[in-house]
C-alpha cells in the first residue's frame, strides 16, 4: 500500500506503470488470440489439402 505522504508524482508513476504493464500484458494476450484464431482455421485445411491423394 502506499503511504499516506507519498508525493502524488509517486501515485501518478505508479498508476502510469500499472496501465501500462496492464496494457502489455492484453496486447499479449490480443497477439495470442489474433495468431490462434486463423492457426485453428488454417490446420484443419492444409491438413485436408496434405491428405489428399
Amino acid at each position: 500500500m502506499l503511504a499516506p505522504d507519498t508525493s502524488s508524482g509517486t501515485i501518478v508513476a505508479v498508476a502510469i506503470l500499472l496501465v501500462v504493464i496492464v496494457a502489455t500484458v492484453a496486447a499479449r494476450r490480443i497477439t495470442a488470440a489474433v495468431v490462434a484464431v486463423p492457426a485453428a482455421v488454417v490446420a484443419p485445411t492444409v491438413s485436408t489439402a496434405w491428405s489428399r491423394p
